[in-house]
């Protein structure tokens, strides 16, 4: 209900620019059509008891680059509780810059990469996705529940499950 009367407001909010409104359904877009989210089934809007979780999200634009990404609060509170506080945090395990300099001193050659919304990359698994449930509107314009299938920036878990697929994978 909050997730729905919020995404409501911010619609009224989003008509009165409509560049930002068509920036930010463009976005959500991209978010579907990667496969980093999907629409649940109308026998599936219910989820599973204990296991069901609606994310806030927003629009905001970067300063510099112009460019407006979605954000999904997973901090929000409602009733009580939030998605980050239901979970457990971990020690912060993105490496340290003056780590990550030394190391490229010791080989004679460096190799560097960056990989491109790294949190997105990750798949959840299916029992969590019910958890990073949100709203937003169908091809009709009616509102609609969607699921992230992968990892979000703002997750307590993310950053975890992120650096643990990485190291996994090297």
């Amino acid at each position: 209900a909050q997730a729905t009367s919020r995404l409501n407001a911010q619609a009224r909010k989003l008509a009165r620019t409509p560049d930002e409104f068509s920036d930010c359904a463009a976005q959500v877009k991209g978010i579907m059509d990667s496969g980093r989210a999907e629409q649940i089934p109308d026998e599936e809007v219910h989820g599973p008891s204990g296991r069901t979780w609606y994310l806030m999200h927003h629009g905001v634009r970067h300063k510099r680059k112009g460019k407006l990404r979605v954000i999904f609060n997973a901090a929000a509170i409602y009733a009580g509780r939030s998605l980050n506080g239901a979970i457990r945090s971990c020690p912060d395990l993105l490496e340290k810059l003056l780590g990550i300099m030394i190391r490229f001193r010791e080989q004679e050659v460096a190799v560097s990469a960056d990989i491109e919304a790294f949190f997105h990359r990750v798949k959840m698994t299916a029992e969590d996705r019910d958890l990073n449930r949100f709203v937003w509107f169908d091809s009709s314009g009616r509102t609609a529940h969607y699921r992230m299938l992968s990892h979000l920036f703002g997750g307590t878990s993310s950053q975890a499950c992120a650096i643990n697929a990485r190291d996994a994978s090297i």
